[in-house]
């Protein structure tokens, strides 16, 4: 897919006030194959006198030459087969001011056959024009591109019903079309900013409001265009900077690591403390490197090499925020809003790679929650997901991912699927899911078939240690006094010459556990990780104490299939749970809760009875 940028000697362009913080809007014209788009797009730039007068004149001399008819669509749609068969291939980029505003037009094409290089001219936009035609009326791809505009989160949309002169500037069949159509964008989450009936032959609702259509009155095509609002500044966002590589540099003896990448938004300097996704590591930037020489800042849009003390083991696809400033989200696990674009269907339980930003990690199909036709809306067979069909999917990945909900950072929120070597879809990242029980036993089973043992056997260790290996679990709710007897019952244990060790869940959730959030949303996933923490522990032959909130049954069975062959012993504190059968109660009432406990221990002959 080729990005085709109409050459600036063609194009009248005041750049001498442009400052880097003048970020051009990007503003993508859509529709269905023939329905005018590049034409829309030729007389606006002929209308608005933003054209050099010799590039008119050599096109109404190549028509006059080739026997056409003279077309605004050639103005953009410069390739010789695009001319040839009158349809746009590529997208073309052309850079556009009006009215002392910067943007950045975007010729997207229509045809089915290149959906893909009109996904790839919609990603980056702001802003978009739909355009239909009023003889032909709403086609398919109307719709498909109406949704994929949603699917990339495009909230400033128009409608333009093109070729109004060859309906005899109908009311009626304009407003059949408007009727219809903005409906079906209310359906995709796209509220229509205006629909504006226009002839990009004659120049109709252009620049002003055309006699021709008494009966419409609404802006015409050069105040919706001023009217659409310029994004916030990129570098005033919170910042967003995925590494790219990381180059280490030993010849000058310096032994700078460099961490590199370009900023998708924000600003860095010298003395910003840096928190790294999905690691959650931390440095202060100690440089930002550039040639021929060092600076002290970065901002949004530019390529950056910065060197990091402490120095950090970081890996491609991790993206930098400020320590203070809005958190990305990680997680294995994530719902999508997804666009399959290639012929081989989508199936479920298969494997693809999934890139977002410089990250690429492999991504299985989990589940196929919806399917719907892109042009109908209507609901398919959720079995497989085909060419052109919009699917609500669950993936699960294999390592753990970096990634935004927030619509503010599309960049690092939007995201393909690539099979083999192709693209084959594409969309959005819109939940992060918390850890499915159904994924353990497929875990657990690869641990098993991979594990590698211990030359010294469970019994041996028993007999030397003189204890059964056991987790002991102290749970119930807030301020019960779990942590606090945890440790009391560990150095009893401890002076009566037993091995026990205490386990916080505050140890997992920030160490390891620390690529995840403390949210609610990953406590399957942290007591996973303390499962299997536990399980190594338990190997070497210690009683190893855990205290945590609220356990349940379903994840006491969690628990035990995790650290099986050793046992798991809970004790809940303060009054019965409805949701945990325990095999020991304290209540308030119990006066000596370490002895109770321990005496329990001994009768389960997880250790000795005291002086035996």
């Amino acid at each position: 897919m080729r990005n085709r940028a109409v050459s600036k000697r063609f194009v009248k362009m005041d750049t001498c006030n442009t400052t880097q913080w003048d970020l051009p809007l990007s503003v993508v014209f859509t529709g269905h194959v023939d329905h005018g788009k590049s034409s829309v797009l030729g007389r606006l730039l002929a209308e608005c006198e933003d054209l050099a007068p010799e590039k008119l004149e050599k096109l109404r001399l190549y028509c006059q030459r080739n026997g056409k008819l003279f077309e605004y669509a050639f103005l953009t749609d410069s390739l010789r087969q695009e001319r040839a068969q009158g349809i746009t291939i590529d997208c073309a980029r052309i850079p556009f001011r009006l009215a002392n505003r910067a943007f950045q037009l975007i010729d997207a094409p229509g045809h089915i056959e290149f959906l893909k290089n009109m996904v790839t001219g919609a990603a980056n936009a702001q802003a978009a024009f739909l355009v239909i035609d009023a003889a032909e009326g709403i086609q398919e791809n109307s719709r498909r591109h109406g949704k994929m505009l949603s699917l990339l989160g495009l909230k400033q949309v128009v409608v333009l019903v093109n070729k109004m002169d060859t309906v005899a500037y109908d009311q009626a069949v304009f407003e059949s079309i408007q009727h219809t159509f903005a409906p079906f964008l209310a359906k995709v989450g796209i509220t229509a900013r205006a629909v504006i009936p226009l002839s990009a032959r004659e120049g109709d609702n252009f620049i002003s409001l055309s006699s021709k259509m008494p009966w419409y009155h609404g802006p015409c095509l050069r105040e919706v265009l001023l009217g659409f609002e310029s994004p916030a500044s990129l570098a005033e966002q919170a910042l967003r900077f995925p590494l790219q590589d990381i180059y280490k540099f030993s010849a000058d003896k310096s032994q700078r690591r460099l961490y590199v990448g370009t900023l998708q938004s924000g600003e860095l300097q010298t003395g910003d403390t840096l928190t790294f996704y999905p690691s959650r590591k931390q440095a202060t930037v100690k440089s930002v490197e550039h040639f021929p020489q060092s600076r002290t800042r970065a901002t949004a849009g530019e390529a950056a090499a910065i060197t990091l003390t402490p120095e950090l083991f970081l890996e491609r696809g991790e993206i930098a925020t400020h320590a203070e400033s809005v958190p990305l989200s990680s997680g294995t696990r994530v719902e999508a809003t997804l666009f399959w674009l290639s012929k081989e269907p989508l199936t479920q339980s298969k494997s693809y790679q999934l890139k977002l930003g410089t990250a690429s990690v492999e991504a299985r199909v989990e589940e196929i929650c919806d399917v719907r036709d892109a042009s109908t809306l209507r609901g398919k067979d959720c079995a497989i997901v085909g060419q052109n069909d919009i699917a609500q999917i669950r993936l699960h990945f294999k390592q753990t991912l970096a990634f935004d909900l927030d619509v503010r950072f599309p960049e690092s929120q939007r995201f393909v699927l690539v099979d083999g070597y192709r693209v084959a879809g594409g969309g959005l990242l819109t939940d992060k899911l918390s850890f499915a029980p159904a994924e353990l036993d497929d875990q657990l089973s690869q641990r098993k078939m991979k594990w590698i043992g211990s030359g010294i056997s469970h019994s041996e260790r028993v007999k030397r240690l003189k204890q059964t290996p056991t987790l002991l679990l102290l749970t119930g709710p807030q301020r019960s006094g779990r942590k606090a007897l945890a440790q009391s019952v560990e150095r009893a244990l401890f002076e009566r010459g037993q091995w026990p060790t205490y386990l916080g869940m505050g140890s997992v959730v920030y160490g390891l556990g620390a690529d995840l959030s403390s949210e609610e949303g990953n406590r399957l996933e942290h007591l996973r990780r303390l499962g299997e923490a536990s399980h190594l522990l338990l190997g070497t032959g210690l009683i190893v104490l855990v205290s945590a909130l609220n356990i349940t049954d379903t994840e006491k069975q969690w628990l035990e299939k995790i650290i099986s062959p050793a046992r798991l012993t809970t004790v809940w504190m303060g009054s019965s749970s409805p949701t945990l059968t325990a095999d020991l109660r304290l209540d308030g009432k119990t006066s000596d809760q370490v002895q109770t406990v321990l005496s329990y221990l001994e009768n389960e002959k997880v250790i000795p009875t005291y002086g035996n």
